[in-house]
């Protein structure tokens, strides 16, 4: 019986890795979202876990139909839609439930109403919720050893955020990810087409050299912050392991901090931005502005969507580095005073700082260096600009033919399975109205949903929804079916059947 928090084993000591290669299955102690989580973090948690235990095992989930939270009340029921939002987002990741109650007895009996429809629905869609194999174009990259030699105290800021910020930047992108340990870069070929390492600092040399692979053999990889600049065992590299691949080389020098208890909040040390080219302000309304250059050619596709500006919020981590052979995207504007308003204005409004690279390969893979630490700070500061910028590398990164998309404004996560002669989405829905864990008691109704899943089948497929039971019309084309579903609940479940093959 483990946690799904990574974290929490780390302290622990428990080695999931070691531990679940041996389990035939896991009791999951994972009853309820954190302060700074989603529910989409239990289907993140379910996905992780089975890449380590396997696809063809089960994960049953301790999920409490008493009240917990800050403060928790053991005897008073959770309200449904907390426990809706949780069980079903851990359906999307493989997750089965098992359902606590507090003593035998309760005068509180509400608690008795939310499993059974739960349960019966898992009962009655066994077919689609094991013994399928997950379909996802992007790996995005962890271990416990990068939390523990280059997180060490302050790990959750320095080595876990930049990892949750890249998984709710493509989870907005309305994309298909699965967590990947390091050690199981040799088999990324194959299975997903780009690989993110968002501030995996700590990675052994046999890691290094599976990246280096897995990009000869076509695949396209996004790293963030001071990635490979230890060894395994957390000693220092004078150098990024990938600098000669990236054709970027860290200098050793550095501005911002990576845990805010590095920042002196009465100064203006995270007042930073990123200065994105080439600047095309002048093309757009707005006062005269003679310091705005002629707006030439376009921008990148990883920063594509924010032509209007030429400057976005920043206020985290830069290493400083020397870019020999790639593209810089956009570069480091130093902070400047916030207060009084009279003096906030940019004292060196420019720099030659990269802070986003990006280089296409001859073998056709994608490289992106986001020197500047994006991932960390959308997990920290959800800056949307941030997630546009992670969300479009990914998109750039995968190239034109992902294995599917979602258009949901980013309130919906979607995971695809494969089963023989079938395709089985699933779309949870994201909205919150209570930040407090325990305390959700709405369940918002989100959509329409507008889906693309690839699908090479001979014929239109038959397309139905295990949850309201409806079935769905689609139109395929060019290798692809494409959907729309009207309205999300709690979660949505989508079986896409070739009839060829039934």
């Amino acid at each position: 019986m483990i946690s799904g928090e990574v974290l929490r084993n780390s302290d622990r000591s428990i080695d999931l890795r070691q531990i679940l290669s041996r389990s035939e299955l896991i009791m999951l102690d994972h009853q309820h979202r954190n302060q700074v989580d989603g529910f989409e973090q239990n289907t993140e948690a379910g996905k992780r876990l089975h890449e380590l235990l396997g696809w063809d095992k089960l994960i049953p989930e301790s999920t409490p139909q008493y009240q917990l939270g800050v403060p928790a009340f053991r005897v008073a029921a959770m309200p449904a839609a907390e426990v809706r939002l949780w069980a079903t987002a851990g359906f999307a990741g493989g997750i089965q439930p098992w359902w606590h109650h507090i003593g035998s007895r309760h005068d509180d009996r509400r608690q008795y109403r939310t499993a059974a429809p739960l349960f019966g629905w898992h009962r009655d869609n066994s077919d689609i919720l094991t013994d399928r194999t997950p379909i996802a174009d992007v790996g995005i990259v962890w271990s416990q050893e990068n939390n523990d030699f280059a997180g060490r105290d302050s790990a959750a800021e320095r080595t876990l955020d930049p990892y949750k910020g890249v998984v709710r930047a493509v989870n907005a992108a309305g994309l298909g990810y699965l967590p990947l340990h390091a050690d199981d870069l040799v088999a990324a070929s194959g299975r997903v087409r780009v690989i993110v390492l968002p501030n995996v600092e700590v990675l052994a040399d046999d890691q290094v050299a599976a990246v280096r692979r897995f990009v000869e053999r076509g695949g396209s990889v996004i790293i963030s912050g001071p990635v490979a600049l230890q060894d395994g065992d957390g000693n220092p590299r004078s150098d990024s392991a990938l600098a000669d691949l990236f054709g970027v080389h860290l200098t050793g020098e550095s501005f911002g901090a990576r845990s805010l208890a590095d920042f002196n909040i009465e100064t203006h040390a995270r007042h930073s931005y990123l200065r994105l080219t080439p600047e095309l302000r002048a093309r757009f309304d707005g006062p005269s502005d003679t310091s705005a250059p002629e707006p030439v050619g376009s921008r990148h596709p990883v920063v594509t969507g924010l032509d209007e500006t030429d400057l976005i919020a920043f206020g985290g981590y830069l290493p400083v580095a020397q870019v020999e052979d790639a593209e810089v995207l956009a570069t480091f504007v130093p902070d400047f005073p916030i207060y009084p308003p009279e003096t906030s204005w940019m004292r060196e409004p420019r720099t030659e700082v990269p802070a986003i690279i990006a280089k296409q390969l001859p073998a056709g893979g994608r490289l992106v260096w986001l020197l500047a630490d994006l991932d960390r700070s959308y997990a920290r500061d959800e800056q949307p600009d941030h997630a546009t910028i992670i969300g479009n590398a990914v998109r750039w990164a995968i190239g034109d033919r992902p294995a599917f998309t979602i258009d949901a404004d980013g309130l919906v996560s979607a995971s695809l399975y494969g089963q023989p002669g079938r395709r089985i989405l699933h779309l949870t829905n994201r909205v919150l109205t209570s930040r407090v864990p325990g305390r959700e008691a709405h369940l918002v109704p989100v959509g329409p949903v507008a889906v693309r899943v690839r699908h090479e089948g001979p014929t239109e497929p038959r397309i139905t929804s295990r949850v309201t039971g409806v079935e769905l019309t689609g139109k395929a084309e060019d290798g692809y079916v494409s959907f729309e579903v009207d309205k999300i609940t709690d979660h949505e479940v989508i079986v896409i059947e070739d009839l060829a093959v039934q």
